[in-house]
């Protein structure tokens, strides 16, 4: 079996299969809306994987300038 796996950053275009990828993933525990996940792509880094032609894992994390 080869699977192939691509890792990106995020694009506007990924918003929709990012939100139902987190909803799935939390059990509907957690469902964030795509003005949320808009928000997500603009003020922090976000990557995705996609593996085999489908969305496979997200990923979002801030960076912050503690320098004083």
């Amino acid at each position: 079996m080869n699977r192939h796996l691509e890792i990106r950053r995020a694009l506007p275009g990924d918003i929709a299969p990012i939100t139902r990828l987190v909803e799935n993933a939390t059990q509907a525990s957690f469902q964030p809306d795509e003005t949320e996940v808009r928000e997500w792509l603009f003020s922090k880094g976000l990557w995705i994987a996609h593996q085999d032609g489908r969305l496979a894992g997200v990923i979002a994390w801030q960076a912050e300038n503690l320098v004083s």
